[in-house]
């Protein structure tokens, strides 16, 4: 596991990283262009995390609601889903605190994303390591959060 280290408004925040799908960007050689998401559970003090690019995920969830504009029922999707197009709750939480989301309703959002033709965007790898942290925080009991980095 990677330790990674940010500071923000003064106070200092870890995360151990067990994945880290992010790359630097060829123009500014930043990694996700600065945009990257950290999916996380605190367990003994301890944060076991998961870095990936949230603009690529961004465009998988665009992908989707392209994709279902038509025949989708708005009401029934998942919180994270809706969050997400309305641009509320965790899709607006750049606080490194995180932003706790429900674990099912994250995992469901996950299976709708491979609906589309998300690996334009997201890899099956990265949406498995998503899963499998989630996973893991539910059978620990652990509450998992997100932060838009």
């Amino acid at each position: 596991m990677e330790l990674y280290e940010i500071e923000s408004n003064g106070k200092k925040y870890e995360f151990n990283i067990v994945k880290n799908s992010t790359e630097p960007c060829p123009e500014c050689g930043v990694p996700a262009c600065g945009k990257e998401d950290i999916l996380w559970f605190e367990e003994g003090n301890k944060r076991k995390a998961i870095i990936f690019d949230g603009g690529l995920f961004d465009l998988a969830g665009e992908e989707f609601f392209k994709k279902n504009i038509k025949s989708i029922e708005y009401d029934p999707l998942p919180k994270f889903m809706k969050e997400w197009n309305e641009k509320t709750g965790w899709e607006d939480c750049w606080n490194y605190d995180g932003y706790e989301i429900g674990i099912n309703d994250f995992l469901k959002s996950l299976e709708l994303l491979k609906t589309c033709e998300m690996g334009k965007w997201i890899t099956e790898e990265d949406i498995a390591d998503m899963e499998n942290l989630a996973t893991e925080a539910r059978e620990k009991g652990k509450k998992l959060k997100i932060v838009r980095g």
